[in-house]
């Protein structure tokens, strides 16, 4: 079973909504995960995105330091809009191409807010003047939300970065992470999915055996 065919099947968030609005499909899941995944992502209904990023935010201030250390967490909510400003899936049933730069917003704000939380727990002070402190920690996190009416999103972020801190002056100050993340994404679409469970529901034995093939579900 692949890392996000885990994600989707164990995931408790997922499990308690297919077992609630697609029984049928959570039973294709529990009878053949793999296959439902390959079934589910060439309809159009299930997107899932694995991949290493590299995050680099170095920020630096002249302004006091509370406020540069509040500056430093917009800015890395900047970059990693920028970064997700990027992002697209295209359906593979239409061709129809989503920016997943709204669909991710809660997902960028949580992880800028833990990458300074982090930076924060390891160094809740600023360095003296001239001198520079740095250190590797840890980054592990993950979440799921619903976005707009079809969609629902499931995502995680694992890695070590390193954080650096450094005072030029007694008016400039530096705050800095880098790392390069592995992160998963798991994107449902709801109303396609909704059409996949109607028409599996109609014949369960069906849709079983339509995997390994080319047929559709629907």
């Amino acid at each position: 079973m692949t890392d996000i065919t885990k994600v989707i099947c164990q995931e408790p968030t997922i499990i308690e909504k297919l077992e609630l609005k697609y029984p049928t499909i959570k039973k294709l899941f529990d009878a053949k995960p793999k296959q439902t995944l390959d079934k589910l992502k060439s309809a159009g209904s299930l997107y899932t995105k694995v991949f290493k990023q590299t995050l680099v935010v170095n920020h630096s201030s002249n302004d006091d330091n509370i406020k540069a250390w509040n500056d430093y967490l917009s800015a890395i909510e900047s970059y990693l809009a920028n970064i997700c400003n990027k992002m697209t899936l295209k359906d593979p049933h239409d061709g129809t191409e989503y920016n997943l730069y709204e669909h991710l917003r809660p997902a960028r704000q949580v992880l800028a807010e833990e990458i300074q939380r982090k930076h924060y727990d390891i160094y809740n002070y600023w360095p003296k003047v001239g001198e520079s402190q740095e250190s590797n920690v840890e980054l592990c996190i993950n979440g799921a939300y619903k976005s707009g009416n079809n969609f629902y999103v499931i995502w995680s972020c694992i890695s070590w970065i390193k954080v650096k801190d450094y005072v030029l002056t007694d008016s400039i100050y530096n705050a800095s992470f880098e790392g390069k993340p592995d992160i998963k994404l798991v994107i449902f679409n709801f109303e396609k999915l909704q059409r996949l469970e109607k028409s599996a529901n109609n014949d369960y034995e069906k849709a079983l055996k339509s995997f390994g093939t080319t047929e559709s579900l629907e």
